[in-house]
């Protein structure tokens, strides 16, 4: 990293100096598609709440709520607010936990496909019966997208084929108390049984969401992760700052890469909770959250790309076209980013195959308001090649690098 601080602002470690170098990686001969940066950051305001800026382990973001997005924004101008290429944190704190993410993410990669894949695990808040019930409307349709069933066009626009055919399993709060546990032993048996994927929608502080589950470490899923987007308020705050002690992982952190102990060892746990995080670094919004992530599930269930920086990169890229004159959505563009490595391929089947009609739906037994219905079908798409990682620890813990295998020779990523 020193490097490139030498290079691009005079030896400072900044965030322009950053974006300057992700802009002259375009000119390469072979332009890069994704930027992981493999660090965390630190919490970068000057309060004396910290013992250094600079820590060995931090790269810094833009910004306070922090914004990696931005490294790769306004390429064509002040107004263009997409992304030139993929980009997502890997936020580790020493070289332990980093090597037991890259065990983590090569498991994950290299894991056939089985029904656990298939599962979409739909989580849906609300502090009142009237906002409860936009956010269940929100999921279901997501859900609807994500599974074999038809989307209604009378009440939304989607009238196209749904392809992945995913098994969906929904817990929806239906009392007005800002945290609901009721849900939270049933939730460990679906957690452990593994999921592809995971929806929050509803309120969140940084370090949990309204519907209350056990801590990641304790979800007991390590090799059945999912990808974790969580449409609420500063669960991607990888900076620090929102507790007591200021660089205490957010929920984000606790899903993808643990947390670790003063020596740098991973706690235990490590190898549970996501492969990758999708969600917020300050206080969201309800309709541009819905619509970034309309945009997200229509790339993945839909267009079944299955590369998850590329799918992110092209939601926001949609959200952009349509709403970039707005601040209000350039905001949550800014504030919306990834943790967890954006060249990760999805373990999701590429396209349906029903082998069995769904059951009734169960509710009752998953605490009160829960509703979960579950569509069951066959393991899906072919197995499909899988890239390879190393990483190379060099004495910057912000510096790595990772090789392909010829099957993904047009995977090509610069790591910071």
């Amino acid at each position: 990293m020193q490097d490139i601080f030498d290079e691009f602002d005079y030896g400072r470690p900044t965030p322009i100096a950053i974006r300057r170098f992700v802009r002259s990686t375009q000119a390469w001969p072979t332009a890069p598609e994704f930027l992981s940066i493999f660090a965390d950051a630190q919490y970068p305001i000057r309060d004396g709440s910290v013992d250094t800026l600079y820590p060995e382990w931090s790269v810094p973001s833009f910004g306070y709520a922090p914004s990696d997005g931005w490294f790769a924004m306004q390429s064509d101008g002040p107004d263009d607010w997409s992304e030139l290429l993929a980009v997502g944190r890997i936020p580790v704190r020493s070289v332990a936990q980093g090597e037991l993410f890259v065990d983590k993410l090569q498991t994950y990669e290299a894991a056939p496909l089985q029904r656990w894949q298939k599962r979409m695990l739909l989580l849906a808040g609300g502090t009142t019966e009237r906002e409860q019930d936009r956010l269940q409307k929100y999921s279901d349709w997501w859900g609807e997208i994500a599974s074999d069933t038809v989307a209604d066009p009378e009440n939304r626009s989607y009238t196209g084929p749904v392809h992945t055919g995913a098994d969906t399993l929904r817990y929806y709060k239906n009392v007005n108390d800002p945290l609901d546990a009721s849900f939270q032993d049933s939730l460990a048996v679906d957690l452990e049984r593994g999921a592809g994927w995971l929806n929050y929608f509803g309120h969140s502080g940084a370090q949990t969401w309204e519907i209350v589950t056990d801590p990641p470490a304790e979800f007991d899923n390590a090799g059945r992760l999912p990808v974790v987007v969580s449409l609420g308020c500063r669960t991607g705050s990888f900076a620090g700052g929102r507790f007591e002690e200021k660089s205490a992982p957010s929920l984000g952190e606790q899903l993808v890469v643990g947390a670790v102990r003063p020596d740098g060892t991973p706690r235990d746990g490590a190898l549970n909770g996501g492969i990758a995080h999708f969600g917020e670094s300050a206080l969201g919004n309800l309709v541009p959250s819905a619509r970034l992530n309309d945009a997200l599930v229509q790339r993945v269930f839909v267009d079944t790309m299955r590369v998850l920086g590329e799918a992110i990169r092209a939601a926001k890229a949609e959200i952009d076209a349509d709403f970039g004159s707005s601040d209000f959505y350039v905001k949550h563009l800014l504030q919306y980013g990834l943790i967890g490595d954006p060249a990760t391929t999805l373990a999701l089947p590429g396209q349906a195959r029903p082998t069995r009609v769904a059951g009734p739906h169960r509710d009752g037994a998953h605490g009160p308001g829960a509703l979960r219905r579950a569509h069951h079908h066959g393991p899906g798409a072919e197995p499909r090649a899988h890239s390879s990682r190393q990483c190379q620890h060099p004495t910057d813990l912000g510096t790595a690098g990772r090789t392909h295998d010829p099957a993904h020779a047009s995977v090509r990523s610069v790591c910071a």
